[in-house]
């Protein structure tokens, strides 16, 4: 079983297009839960607006570099772009947890 530690930095990830406000409550409650139990939580919710779905996946995929875990929001299989994040984080030996 994989679990977190306050030594973590944790990037979230899920599915965001298609969604009302691109699911963005769900990753801010999600980061609201983690804050307090990790070092630092990164939320791809919190990035510029007005980005298009390709620069928000460069920005997405260059902070998973910066990261120790990633943790998947649910619907996070059906998303292209979140299925992407979970490649690179196996690649880089990242933890990964599934909400």
């Amino acid at each position: 079983m994989v679990t977190l530690t306050k030594q973590d930095v944790v990037y979230l990830s899920g599915p965001m297009t298609g969604f009302v406000d691109y699911n963005k409550p769900a990753f801010f409650e999600v980061e609201k839960m983690l804050v307090r139990r990790v070092k630092a939580v990164l939320n791809p919710a919190r990035n510029p607006v007005g980005l298009s779905w390709e620069e928000n996946l460069i920005i997405d995929l260059k902070a998973i570099t910066k990261v120790t875990a990633l943790v998947l929001l649910p619907g996070w299989q059906y998303s292209k772009g979140a299925n992407r994040e979970v490649k690179r984080a196996k690649e880089l030996g990242l933890k990964i947890l599934t909400l």
